[in-house]
């Protein structure tokens, strides 16, 4: 059963590290495996996760959720509060950490309503919101971190680049909203206090402008990490433990995969002929498969087009639940809280692959 469960929690590490493994076979290992990885993208993501970390022990989520809580006074104010939570939320904390913190919520507020019965439309919603709004930020989400590195983008043509899907998504959310919650009714919540705790949120704000540091390119990221690396060892060692490592290492197997698929010229011919002015739609088909943050890896490497890859790669975490990891968060909280998988995916398909199908009409036009 360990073995099992094992298997399902590190899917996307065990499949990296079969095709890090398989490519050994076509391209022998060398000192040039080191140029492969990204070490920016790494330290950052190490960083960022510490401070999410230190974010969730100082109590700030929680009560950030309770102050919005106490002003619904109908069910689809609560419902909008939720989604649009998840939207703002995933632009900093990344999608995955916003669906971490406020599905298990989500499910537990429903439970003391009484509004099971909106569990499945609220929780598809609030991980697409939650997907698309980790577009915009640099850091809302891992393909975005290493693109951002990659390609050098600077923050105002990154922003130019993912302002306006931003602002298309915001509105379908909100359109789609209003459509799956026209019947409101009226709320009245009694919402359990919470307690910041003030020295750690300090702490946590302090470790992110470190990160911002980086971002804005005040710092590089070696001094970033160091920075939040030392603070947290002096405050409390246990967060450096807390970093999801397999996700680290995810991200090396795949380096190691595409930089040594770079090195093969039929293939490098073959992906090259196929992006040609399809860099958008051919990434978030593939992501479909291989989920977003692999195909951003891998087809890094064979185009200029950075834009396109930028916007492919988080458009096309919509759609199959693989499309994008942080999906697959709330199919299992869901699954744990008593939810029928069944019984979700077929409206997750659905409006997903609407929102999909929406987004890619609207960039080919």
């Amino acid at each position: 059963m360990k073995k099992h469960s094992f298997f399902k929690e590190h899917i996307v590490l065990l499949v990296s590290l079969f095709f890090a493994l398989l490519s050994l076979f076509f391209v022998p290992p060398s000192r040039e495996y080191f140029s492969y990885i990204d070490t920016n993208t790494l330290l950052l993501l190490f960083s960022l996760m510490v401070v999410v970390k230190t974010f969730e022990d100082s109590g700030a989520f929680l009560a950030i959720s309770n102050k919005l809580l106490e002003k619904s006074r109908s069910t689809r104010a609560l419902f909008l509060w939720m989604i649009f939570l998840c939207f703002f939320s995933s632009m900093i904390l990344t999608n995955d950490v916003a669906l971490i913190a406020f599905v298990p919520f989500t499910l537990l507020l429903l439970k003391q309503a009484h509004l099971e019965t909106y569990a499945i439309p609220l929780l598809i919603f609030e991980t697409i919101a939650a997907n698309v709004g980790s577009a915009f930020t640099p850091i809302g989400n891992p393909q975005n971190i290493y693109l951002y590195y990659f390609y050098g983008f600077s923050l105002e043509e990154f922003f130019q680049t993912t302002g306006p899907l931003t602002l298309v998504t915001a509105l379908l959310l909100l359109a789609g909203s209003f459509f799956v919650f026209r019947h409101s009714s009226p709320l009245a919540l009694s919402i359990t206090k919470s307690n910041i705790k003030k020295e750690t949120l300090l702490w946590a704000l302090l470790l992110f402008i470190l990160c911002l540091l980086s971002i804005f390119k005040l710092f590089n990221t070696y001094q970033s990490f160091l920075g939040v690396t030392i603070l947290t060892l002096f405050v409390k060692p246990k967060r450096l433990i807390s970093v999801d490592f397999s996700l680290l290492l995810t991200f090396v197997c795949f380096f190691i995969f595409s930089g040594n698929l770079q090195n093969l010229p039929a293939f490098q011919e073959m992906i090259q002929n196929l992006l040609k002015g399809r860099e958008l739609l051919v990434t978030a088909l593939l992501s479909q498969g291989i989920s977003n943050v692999p195909a951003a890896i891998l087809l890094s490497k064979f185009t200029m087009a950075k834009n396109a890859l930028l916007l492919g790669s988080n458009i096309g975490g919509l759609g199959t639940p693989v499309a994008s990891l942080a999906s697959l968060i709330t199919i299992r909280y869901f699954s744990k809280g008593g939810g029928e998988i069944k019984s979700f995916l077929l409206p997750f398909f659905r409006w997903n692959f609407a929102f999909l199908a929406f987004l890619l009409i609207f960039y080919s036009i």
